[in-house]
């Protein structure tokens, strides 16, 4: 497995019978921040976790990293002297000269 080009994070039960994989591989090979939820079983509707509020504060800590992510790959190349292409993370920009 390889690292992942962006932010992640693994969200995991510690019991889930459908996790088959090394958990801590996982997350290692892809450059994963993990979050376990304890003993829950399988993470879905079924196992009684409706509109889950908590996810939706994961999801917003995920966004935000990926924000200044982008922020931070557009200041490094304008304080380099050099702007550069990195539409990756949707940034364009010009060289100066």
């Amino acid at each position: 497995m390889e690292r992942l080009p962006f932010p992640t994070i693994v969200v995991a039960s510690l019991n889930d019978p459908y996790l088959s994989l090394d958990l801590d591989y996982l997350v290692v090979s892809w450059g994963s921040e993990l979050m376990t939820i304890g003993f829950a079983g399988h993470i879905n509707v079924a196992s009684g976790f409706g509109r889950w509020s908590e996810g939706y504060v994961i999801f917003g800590r995920l966004a935000r990293s990926v924000a200044q992510l982008r922020y931070s790959s557009h200041t490094k190349a304008i304080r380099g002297g050099r702007l550069r292409d990195d539409s990756r993370w949707g940034i364009t920009t010009t060289d100066p000269d």
